[in-house]
């Protein structure tokens, strides 16, 4: 690693992963009780009504959908236990890991770079890089902290020279 390099743990926190498992167990649990023992219809929102065959595969469809946030969880987990990825701010670039299903470091020159643009969503702060061949975005909840996030945003913007994000 040169002077010029920073390197930013990137991933999700131990928080957002054992409350996934939690929460997405305990409904797993609630639908699985609910689709075994059902015994009767159900009314969803005053507008679809569902026989007693209808309900039981409903709540066996939102069990299997529990039961895959619950895989997800278990999968974070392992990533979390056994890699470790760096957002790599350099001289001439930013390397972001992959995130989700996109399952390839993106390196992306700053003379590359068409425009940036920042979004909020509800506690989380988006960067989204267009650049020449593409998008990626920079998520500020999988960094440590929202400083690392504004630093990292405050040097691609001053790598860039672009005055402003959209």
């Amino acid at each position: 690693m040169n002077q010029q390099e920073k390197k930013y743990a990137y991933q999700s926190s131990w928080t957002g992963i054992i409350l996934g498992l939690l929460l997405f167990g305990a409904t797993a649990i609630l639908f699985l009780t609910k689709a075994v023992y059902n015994k009767k219809g159900v009314v969803i929102n005053r507008v679809i009504e569902l026989s007693e065959m209808g309900a039981t595969i409903f709540y066996w469809i939102l069990f299997t959908a529990s039961l895959l946030f619950v895989i997800a969880s278990i999968i974070g987990i392992y990533f979390k236990l056994h890699q470790t990825e760096f957002l790599v701010l350099n001289e001439e670039s930013i390397l972001i890991p992959p995130v989700g299903l996109k399952r390839q470091k993106t390196n992306i020159k700053y003379g590359d770079i068409i425009s940036l643009n920042e979004t909020k969503v509800s506690n989380n702060i988006i960067l989204t890089i267009k650049y020449n061949g593409g998008k990626r975005a920079i998520l500020s909840n999988l960094l440590e902290s929202k400083s690392e996030y504004q630093n990292i945003k405050s040097y691609i913007i001053h790598k860039t020279g672009s005055p402003a994000i959209s």
